[in-house]
């Protein structure tokens, strides 16, 4: 009789034992389920400040040579170079400009942030065709063709190989511009044309970057004396209007 009550007594200890697991697992679960929410809310968060502040470089340009002509008008010489979605440089182009205040239009399309569509992978984005670049003291149909309009720029195709989807992009980029119908249905949100601006000095250093969902920005930056130096005697031939 004694045995079976020290047996009794055991299996109640080891009873109450289990009973702090079987409160301790709906706990543990809750805590976890909490920690996913928060996790899933910072992603969201990340997400929106990524596309709020995300911006990437398109192009970038030095000044490398400028001169007071007779009649006191001002030539500016640039180089310009458009650089690739992956930021590897793409062929450089040397301008010579009629002015110290240049010009750099190009065409815009942004996306829909909610699109389920064709245009998924671009969900958010900008996409940019530079058109020209001119001086002040041009017209901008006397300025210099960059990308051929109807093109896929390089600088944003979505994939290795250009899709239809983005071909039609650029082939109806006026159709969006001016039919709002057709821009919902390829989840365009704005298609339009945009210039930036600014005053230039030889050795300066300039980058035009492209806002996730905004617009261009021309941005100037310093260069190693040494660098500049080295491009700046380095000037390929001028491209022609």
């Amino acid at each position: 009789m004694r045995r079976l009550i020290i047996v009794g007594a055991l299996g109640a200890g080891l009873g109450l034992l289990g009973i702090p697991r079987l409160l301790e697992d709906p706990e543990r679960e809750r805590l976890a389920e909490e920690n996913h929410r928060l996790q899933a809310e910072q992603e969201t968060l990340r997400r929106v400040v990524d596309r709020l502040t995300g911006e990437r470089r398109v192009a970038q340009l030095l000044v490398v040579d400028q001169q007071t002509m007779p009649a006191g008008t001002v030539e500016t010489t640039i180089k310009f170079q458009e650089v690739d979605r992956d930021e590897n440089p793409l062929p450089m182009r040397v301008f010579r400009i009629a002015s110290d205040v240049i010009y750099f239009d190009a065409l815009l399309i942004k996306f829909e942030e909610q699109y389920d569509g064709e245009s998924d992978l671009l969900r958010s984005k900008s996409l940019v065709l530079f058109r020209r670049i001119f001086g002040e003291s041009q017209t901008p149909e006397d300025g210099f063709a960059i990308d051929p309009e109807r093109r896929i720029p390089d600088v944003y195709r979505a994939a290795n190989a250009p899709s239809d989807y983005e071909q039609r992009l650029w082939d109806r980029f006026w159709s969006y511009a001016t039919d709002p119908a057709a821009a919902q249905e390829a989840g365009v949100r704005v298609a339009q044309g945009e210039a930036v601006y600014n005053r230039f000095e030889k050795g300066q250093f300039w980058v035009l970057t492209l806002e996730n969902d905004g617009g261009l920005n021309l941005l100037r930056h310093d260069i190693p004396a040494v660098v500049a130096e080295h491009l700046l005697t380095s000037t390929p031939s001028t491209t022609s209007p």
